[in-house]
């Protein structure tokens, strides 16, 4: 799938109800989407209540109380931000490269939306090209449906140390509502398709692509220059005795530019 395309395809496909706004435009995506649109004023976790759907659904709340992240950290969730799981059937299914996939498509769409450059830190971060954390993803199966969730740093004040939001960086976003509507589209659309042919995250999307990085990995810590992310999801990296590791079960703990603490 081009993401450039797929991205353009979401916004120009809902340009004639730009009009409803707010929580109207969501519910309308959400439909256009064969997405049940959920909306909650404030939940454990969107990935939780997504279990609870019968069908294909996209759950937004304004808050989480216990937001999931990778590996099961706690992700925080305050107002403002926009936390989104998307439920719908598994078109193609891998643990490494789908959550890749994802990150780059969430980046693509986010980037067009706002003008701010959107990146994936590999396997799941979103950063600015600054090195700014604003957002996450996080893919898991669960007997043939996927729940996809996507949280983003939107309006709230960052979270974290050497996180942001999207608001500090520019004055020209969306409704929240809209914004998530789209990534919820976006979202059903990319992970219903077939697996793509070509890379799952594009060297324009990639953060660390080029950038020196330590790696934790079960055998030890490995440094070296990342050198993008194969067919399958893991990272390459060019070892400094000029030979190409590939790695999958690790945690990138640094990278060049990186504002925040890496896990």
């Amino acid at each position: 799938m081009d993401l450039s395309l797929s991205s353009k395809l979401v916004i120009d496909s809902c340009r004639s109800v730009w009009c409803c706004g707010g929580y109207e435009f969501f519910e309308s995506l959400c439909v256009g989407s064969s997405l049940k649109p959920v909306l909650l004023e404030r939940t454990v976790s969107t990935m939780t209540e997504a279990l609870t759907c019968s069908g294909a659904c996209a759950v937004l709340a304004l808050e989480q109380a216990a937001g999931r992240g990778r590996r099961g950290r706690v992700w925080l969730s305050p107002r403002g931000g926009i936390w989104l799981t998307v439920r719908a059937r598994c078109g193609w299914w891998s643990p490494l490269g789908l959550p890749v996939f994802v990150g780059a498509v969430v980046a693509e769409l986010l980037g067009r939306l706002t003008g701010v450059e959107v990146l994936v830190k590999w396997p799941n971060d979103l950063v600015t090209g600054g090195g700014f954390k604003v957002g996450g993803v996080l893919v898991e199966e669960a007997d043939g449906w996927l729940l996809v969730g996507v949280g983003v740093d939107y309006l709230n004040e960052p979270p974290v140390e050497g996180s942001t939001s999207l608001s500090r960086l520019t004055t020209l976003l969306p409704d929240l509502y809209v914004a998530a509507g789209l990534l919820a589209s976006a979202v059903a659309r990319a992970v219903r398709g077939p697996r793509p042919r070509g890379m799952l995250l594009p060297r324009r999307l990639d953060y660390l692509a080029g950038r020196r990085v330590v790696v934790e990995t079960e055998e030890g810590v490995v440094a070296g220059r990342a050198a993008g992310v194969d067919a399958d999801g893991r990272l390459i990296i060019l070892l400094d005795n000029g030979l190409l590791r590939r790695l999958e079960c690790c945690s990138v703990t640094w990278a060049e530019g990186l504002r925040y603490k890496a896990q």
